[in-house]
């Protein structure tokens, strides 16, 4: 049938449906046919007035995708009682306005117990909520001036509940609700004030929520804004994102009622919600941005299994002074705070980073995370012209990994000696593998704090190879180092080096 909105709409059996001999003409409680519009041509009109039941409503308009004003009070629901008296009303005003002559008698057809609810109410209790001492009489007294009947009989307040008070509950809520009328009537000002009693106890946060403030105190002192997005995705935004086939983030949770398309799944990463952000934010010109949020995702598991939850630490750069380089030191910032140490960065190939430009963050051979430069053909989906840079990390990963008491250490007491070299690798290889081996080498002395200082490329290295330059620190924790101590060890390193395949640079 076609609508007043003249929009065709195709009704299905469990729609209620108001028709006459020729079909329908009207959608219940939702919008009228178009067939039954009133023009300036109309003669005579005919007044239905109904009470239809909530989740049948609820039903129909969700399934029509077409949310009227009258749906919406019809979902919250209605007093049947009140349909006679606004078909009345309606009556009424036609005659005072002279807007029609009125002709016919009225049908009613009911179903519906229109009784009036009774509940009983304890006197006392409700004086033990208010803190009051009002006989069951001044109670009836001051519900008598709000048309709520009732009776009082000792300790107990039998109460005539009226249709039009749907929100006096019965059952265990009907004393506070009394409660709440009494109360109200009486007047809040005479009811004198005492402090509150009971047992208290000392509560403190559990650690994963103290590990959470911990999380956006950091993020904050690294020039981050917090975010909220919705928990809500659409298939399009987690296509975009191209994720591998066999990647579990696809494996979305499906809404059996969703608002829309684009929120009809839960999401799997917080990548969808930070490239909103973003977007939004680049289209207004903000010139650059730092975001953060920590949220839940969930994973489908398939079956009657329930989805699996897990926390996820966000993170969304972009503007001319971000780099994959300042994304990453914010990251090792978070990790030195909890005390994660020895993180690696190793390649991947993640379809929504530009290659070259992304990596996992990994720590003793577990991956908390990846980061990388989105790569252009996710931008174009969320209309941003980039570059941006983006991570996410496992909450629960960096929680079980963190030091709760940092270990401090003293000072070396002795001097250190640094040490530089270049040494000729594969062009595939990382700059973290060598310096690691650099560091576990099997010398006498300590080697630490190895950094990449340079990278090149060239005829004189050859095809397919580059060359690292690498410095680091040699140094002993009882004594000064001697000449001999430090050849020894920066041969054995050089050593070492070339049976892995790193040879120095000629």
């Amino acid at each position: 049938m076609v609508t007043l909105d003249k929009k065709e709409r195709v009704m299905d059996k469990d729609m209620l449906l108001i028709s006459d001999p020729q079909g329908g003409v009207g959608v219940a409680g939702v919008m009228g046919g178009l067939n039954s519009e009133i023009t300036e041509n109309t003669k005579a009109v005919f007044f239905e007035s109904a009470a239809f039941k909530a989740s049948n409503i609820r039903h129909t308009a969700r399934k029509l995708k077409h949310m009227t004003d009258a749906a919406a009070r019809f979902i919250k629901g209605v007093e049947p009682v009140n349909a006679q008296l606004a078909l009345e009303r309606c009556i009424e005003l036609v005659s005072e306005l002279h807007a029609g002559k009125i002709v016919g008698g009225t049908v009613d057809v009911c179903a519906a117990d229109l009784k009036d609810r009774e509940i009983d109410v304890d006197v006392s209790h409700v004086n033990r909520i208010l803190n009051t001492n009002l006989s069951g009489e001044r109670m009836v007294e001051l519900l008598a001036t709000i048309e709520v009947p009732a009776k009082a009989d000792g300790n107990d307040l039998h109460v005539i509940v009226p249709h039009f008070r749907t929100d006096i509950e019965s059952g265990i809520e009907a004393d506070a609700d009394i409660a709440e009328e009494v109360g109200r009537i009486y007047g809040f000002d005479n009811i004198p004030a005492v402090l509150m009693n009971g047992d208290t106890f000392q509560g403190c946060l559990a650690r994963e929520f103290q590990a959470e403030d911990k999380v956006k105190d950091v993020l904050v002192a690294c020039g981050c804004l917090e975010m909220y997005n919705y928990n809500f995705t659409g298939p399009a935004a987690l296509k975009a994102l191209s994720f591998a086939a066999d990647d579990e983030r696809n494996r979305a949770v499906k809404l059996l009622n969703p608002f829309g398309e684009d929120q009809s799944l839960m999401r799997t990463t917080l990548y969808m919600g930070m490239l909103d952000s973003a977007a939004r934010n680049i289209r207004r010109k903000t010139g650059y941005g730092r975001f953060m949020e920590v949220g839940n995702v969930h994973f489908d598991l398939g079956g009657d299994l329930l989805p699996r939850e897990e926390k996820r630490i966000g993170l969304v750069f972009f503007g001319e002074q971000e780099s994959f380089y300042t994304l990453k030191g914010v990251i090792e910032t978070v990790l030195d705070r909890f005390g994660v140490k020895g993180a690696r960065y190793v390649k991947n190939d993640i379809a929504c980073f530009q290659p070259g430009r992304r990596a996992d963050v990994v720590v003793n051979g577990r991956k908390l995370g990846e980061l990388g430069q989105v790569h252009p053909d996710v931008l174009s989906a969320w209309d941003v012209p980039g570059p941006v840079y983006m991570a996410e990390l496992s909450f629960r990963d960096i929680l079980d990994l963190s030091v709760d008491t940092p270990a401090f250490q003293p000072l070396p007491r002795f001097p250190v000696v640094s040490r530089d070299l270049a040494i000729v690798v594969p062009e595939d290889s990382e700059s973290a593998h060598w310096i690691e081996i650099i560091e576990t080498a099997p010398v006498d002395v300590i080697v630490e704090k190895g950094r990449l200082f340079d990278v090149f490329r060239g005829p004189a290295v050859g095809l397919g190879k580059k060359s690292l330059a690498i410095t680091f620190n040699l140094r002993a924790e009882d004594h000064t180092l001697t000449d001999e101590e430090i050849k020894k060890a920066f041969e054995t390193i050089i050593r070492v080096l070339a049976e892995n395949g790193a040879p120095l640079r000629q």
